[in-house]
């Protein structure tokens, strides 16, 4: 049987007007039970995982690729602030964002250990990338406690400014070489996250630099307290 629309396209403002119209609609109750019943172990697809080889081959076949119209259409109108992102001003709870840290305890990324995947130049223009991205977009809730407590003192400061190509403080002082660190307990408590903090602590020690750290709970109990220390350490620094 030949259907009416054999051979035809729909055009991409149509597709973009689907693609709205679809938006907050939800599958019938029949339609969730029949996706329910080819889900989890009735998939026959389930905890099978494609080779490495495979997983190569689709990478070369993708690569140069272009983006569809309609894919940019949509970025277009998000950044022309026609459309609006359903995440966007949501933030995730505290509580979410501790279960998604325990669900991802002790999985392995899957580039880490493997090499030859990117070349040196590549690899270098990510690392500068991500050094020269602040981190997070806004500060800390202990960020600014300290911060505020320094503009009050009338102490000058600069932010999330990269140093010596290893990582970027939450305070600095560049003049006196002294990098502060406010770390949360939860992320900064993390086994993997201290051993990166040792890391680049020892680095920048050994390039001359002062390296204070000051945990979350520390911080909102008196955070005055460590405000003075930073400042005995810039007075040290000035006499020198």
């Amino acid at each position: 049987m030949v259907r009416g629309f054999t051979g035809h396209h729909h055009s991409e403002a149509t597709k973009l007007k689907l693609s709205l119209a679809r938006r907050g609609c939800h599958n019938s109750p029949l339609t969730e039970f029949k996706r329910g019943q080819v889900s989890g172990p009735n998939n026959p697809f389930y905890g099978k995982h494609h080779s490495e080889k495979t997983r190569m081959r689709w990478s070369k076949i993708r690569r140069g690729r272009r983006c569809p119209q309609i894919s940019k259409t949509r970025k277009r109108l998000f950044a022309e602030g026609k459309l609006i992102h359903p995440w966007k001003g949501k933030h995730l709870t505290e509580n979410i964002k501790t279960k998604i840290g325990k669900a991802n305890e002790g999985k392995i990324p899957w580039n880490k250990g493997k090499n030859g995947i990117y070349s040196k130049v590549t690899l270098e223009k990510i690392r500068e990338a991500r050094l020269n991205r602040i981190f997070p977009v806004k500060d800390t809730d202990i960020e600014i406690l300290m911060q505020d407590e320094l503009r009050r003192r009338g102490v000058n400061f600069e932010r999330h400014t990269p140093i010596c190509g290893i990582c970027q403080p939450d305070i600095i002082f560049p003049e006196r070489r002294i990098a502060v660190f406010c770390d949360g307990d939860y992320w900064h408590g993390l086994p993997e996250v201290q051993a990166k903090d040792r890391r680049q602590e020892k680095a920048l020690r050994q390039r001359g630099w002062n390296v204070l750290r000051f945990w979350e709970h520390e911080i909102n109990s008196d955070a005055q307290t460590y405000v003075d220390q930073i400042q005995k350490a810039l007075g040290r620094e000035g006499k020198r």
